[in-house]
């Protein structure tokens, strides 16, 4: 899926993400990647799967047990090893609709 922020100078990338009930999760591995430090500063997204467009706001989860449980949903998913170093280096961003 595609993930496009920046409105005043759009940038796209492709991300990975994960769905857990009705929210939708994107990481990045490291905070200070361009398209993460966008997110800070730029909450609006658009995020484009199988050819649709959705608009969102990008949210970084700081609550641990949701930190956690999306963490290890991104390690189920993609069979990847954890990062030990993700909770401090990296960041979870959790997609709610627009309005």
């Amino acid at each position: 899926m595609l993930l496009e922020t920046n409105p005043t100078s759009p940038y796209s990338v492709t991300v990975w993400g994960v769905g857990d009930q009705q929210k939708f999760y994107v990481a990045a591995g490291e905070r200070d990647n361009r398209w993460a430090q966008y997110l800070e500063k730029y909450p609006e997204v658009t995020l484009s799967v199988d050819g649709k467009l959705y608009a969102a706001q990008a949210q970084r989860v700081q609550e641990s047990a949701e930190f956690e449980q999306i963490r290890q949903a991104f390690v189920a998913k993609y069979d990847i090893d954890p990062d030990p170093d993700f909770k401090t280096e990296g960041a979870l961003y959790r997609l709610v609709a627009a309005q």
